[in-house]
């Protein structure tokens, strides 16, 4: 086992590296190595989240990423739900690329990157309007169909760990 420092593991990933990181809505998410990201000032990184708004409004205020794909951009709270102010922003100016898509889809697509296979089947997008605004290759499965999501291998994953095991 290797221990680094923040500013070490940040100098790894390079510019236009594709990252993920772990964490769920405010939850989990690597936000010491985020910010060290945003300080070393990073560039062009795409990105592919989970329901983990922080991380990516974070590093798009910094001015760290080209491309977003992501299943939910937003802060729930008690009382209601706020758009990501640096993601609005970036969003209303054409400031970066981005991609919405279903969580799951997201979620298999990574584990098809894990698995060494090119696509994976995501049949929850089967008659929906993700159809309409995004090209996925359909096969034809007797007189059904099925829809694949390209397999997704990130450069980095960044996760929140409270302990490890050594």
């Amino acid at each position: 086992m290797e221990f680094t420092t923040l500013s070490k593991a940040a100098s790894k990933i390079t510019d236009g590296s594709l990252v993920t990181f772990s964490g769920m809505e405010l939850n989990r998410a690597p936000m010491a190595l985020i910010y060290e990201i945003a300080r070393q000032g990073k560039k062009d990184l795409r990105t592919i989240s989970i329901p983990n708004p922080l991380p990516l409004d974070v590093l798009i205020g910094a001015g760290c990423v080209k491309r977003a794909t992501f299943g939910f951009n937003g802060f729930s709270f008690e009382d209601g739900f706020v758009i990501a102010p640096n993601w609005k922003r970036a969003v209303e100016n054409g400031l970066i690329e981005w991609k919405e898509t279903d969580i799951l889809e997201i979620v298999l697509a990574l584990k098809a990157g894990s698995l060494g296979i090119k696509q994976i089947e995501v049949p929850q997008l089967k008659n929906t309007d993700y159809l309409k605004f995004n090209e996925y290759k359909k096969i034809k499965i007797g007189k059904d169909y099925s829809v694949l999501a390209n397999a997704v291998r990130p450069d980095f994953a960044l996760i929140h760990a409270q302990s490890l095991d050594l």
